[in-house]
């Protein structure tokens, strides 16, 4: 348990670990390596993905390319492949964090962590492909996962992989490791077959309606089949993976053929292609593969033109002006969204907040309010605009359009707590990554103190004056008188043209000595 926020710089000593002499470290990493690893659960089982590399990154959740799979607590986690296992418990004070994890380090330059394993373990070890590490569990979350983040050797230091080189993870393609889809454990002897392809109950299907995809399955096995659980994999028209999931059961009598519906919502108009169905029974989980098409109509309403109505600077909320022309029928929805992307690659949207009803054959603007602020300098991209009908999203129109967002920006590099006669300060060395200067700018870290039944605090400081890629060191006064205490930091931030601009909390820096690798990221 830690005592002060003086010894975050020594977290990242305590979790460093000395790379073992005998494992030979490849001169160049082998790219084809991890396409051989195992998954690590058991042959048979499936996971679905909860979060991908891009939310971790955007949420400063992990530095490498991390996924998220929904394992209970429980669930034996096996070795993907051979290596040395270094087991350790994240104590930063952070939210959230590692938990208990394990870092997996292979002879030929790669890292596999695997983490918010249930069991507390402090020891390193060789271990074989297939060999248990451990258990899933919800340590250093709130809800039970596994967190898997992959590095890779370079430069004498753990750096995050070229995703563009990364393409086969886990004997599969990277770009099948999409959020919310199924991923099968091989080895499945299933019985489930499909001689016909899919095809929807009725073509075309109006942008905006639902329809009914029908599934023709044959049981070719001599005993009786449940399946609990279905998976559609589609491809939209823009070359995207998304998936229809359905729960129940479904009785296939040996030798029997069953059609099976499943309703969709394809969120853009166009030729849908069906790529293959995943399904569950109580003994385990597989792949089948079917094909098929759907097309999607669009709806007569254009998207005339999609900006950025707010000034393009740090603090100020995010204003898109959307104009349509409405098409020979009034369009009804329960709200207008607009999508887009943030400087640091994640998603961004903003809605209208209100229901619209657009008469026919005319020109209508709209000015969507309810979104983020801007955070971050560099270029936010609008993507695109959607509409919302009973909770599901269909997307109107691809829409490019850019803006270059300036100001201050600050990152936190250390935070550490120091006595003081007045109780306890924090001083903060903040650097501004920004292009403007930063000026009279208040900073606020809070979180709660876990020895006084979880009571909240915050420490406040003021920058007078900070110039783009300068650095200070900022003195913070807590709220209150703070007895030494340990601190649970939920979050960091600054206030600038009125709004709160958040602030990532520091993680753990890469050691650049190559035979001392400092522990890295957050979760």
């Amino acid at each position: 348990m830690l005592r002060s926020l003086a010894v975050i710089a020594l977290i990242a000593t305590c979790l460093a670990g000395i790379l073992p002499k005998h494992v030979v470290q490849a001169e160049s990493p082998d790219y084809e390596g991890p396409g051989d690893w195992l998954l690590p659960w058991h042959t048979g089982d499936a996971y679905r993905v909860t979060w991908g590399p891009k939310d971790h990154w955007t949420n400063g959740k992990a530095t490498g390319i991390a996924y998220d799979f929904g394992l209970p607590t429980g669930v034996p986690v096996y070795a993907p492949v051979d290596g040395i296992a270094r087991f350790a418990r994240d104590d930063r004070p952070l939210s959230t964090t590692l938990g208990n994890y394990v870092d997996l380090e292979t002879a030929d330059g790669w890292l596999i962590r695997l983490a918010h394993l249930r069991d507390e373990l402090t020891e390193t070890r060789e271990v074989t492909a297939g060999e248990l590490l451990g258990y899933a569990g919800a340590s250093g979350v709130s809800a039970s996962h596994l967190h898997v983040e992959i590095l890779v050797r370079e430069d004498g230091t753990w750096q995050s992989p070229d995703p563009t080189r990364l393409t086969k993870l886990f004997g599969r393609p990277t770009s099948s490791l999409q959020v919310d889809a199924l991923i099968v454990n091989g080895g499945c002897t299933g019985m489930l077959v499909s001689d016909e392809q899919a095809r929807p109950l009725s073509s075309p299907i109006e942008l905006g309606e639902s329809g009914l995809l029908i599934l023709p399955l044959r049981n070719e096995g001599d005993r009786s089949l449940e399946v609990t659980a279905l998976q559609v994999m589609l491809e939209s028209p823009v070359g995207e993976t998304r998936f229809v999931d359905a729960e129940g059961l479904w009785r296939f009598p040996a030798r029997s053929l069953r059609t099976v519906a499943l309703r969709t919502y394809p969120d853009l108009s166009g030729v849908w292609q069906i790529r293959g169905v995943r399904y569950d029974t109580a003994l385990h989980a597989c792949d089948l593969p079917i094909e098929g098409n759907l097309v999607v109509q669009p709806l007569a309403t254009l998207v005339a033109s999609a900006s950025f109505a707010s000034p393009a600077s740090i603090g100020t909320p995010v204003e898109i002006s959307v104009v349509l022309l409405a098409g020979n029928q009034m369009l009804k929805a329960d709200d207008l969204l607009v999508w887009g992307t943030s400087p640091a690659g994640g998603s961004w949207q903003a809605t209208l907040g209100e229901p619209i009803r657009l008469a026919a054959d005319q020109k209508h603007t709209l000015v969507i309010r309810n979104g983020p602020v801007f955070d971050r300098v560099g270029p936010w991209r609008i993507d695109g605009v959607a509409m919302v009908r009973a909770g599901h999203t269909y997307r109107l129109a691809r829409h490019t359009v850019e803006a270059m967002v300036v100001g201050p920006q600050l990152a936190i590099e250390t935070l550490e707590l120091y006595p003081s006669p007045t109780g306890q300060i924090i001083l903060a060395r903040v650097t501004n990554v920004g292009n403007r200067t930063a000026r009279g700018v208040p900073l606020e870290v809070w979180g709660w103190q876990e020895e006084a039944g979880g009571a909240s605090v915050a420490a406040t400081g003021y920058i007078s004056r900070l110039e783009p890629g300068q650095t200070g060191l900022i003195r913070m006064e807590p709220s209150d008188t703070m007895a030494p205490t340990t601190w649970r930091l939920a979050g960091a931030g600054f206030w600038l043209n009125g709004s709160y601009v958040p602030v990532p909390l520091p993680g753990l820096p890469y050691s650049q000595d190559a035979a001392n690798p400092a522990r890295v990221g957050s979760e």
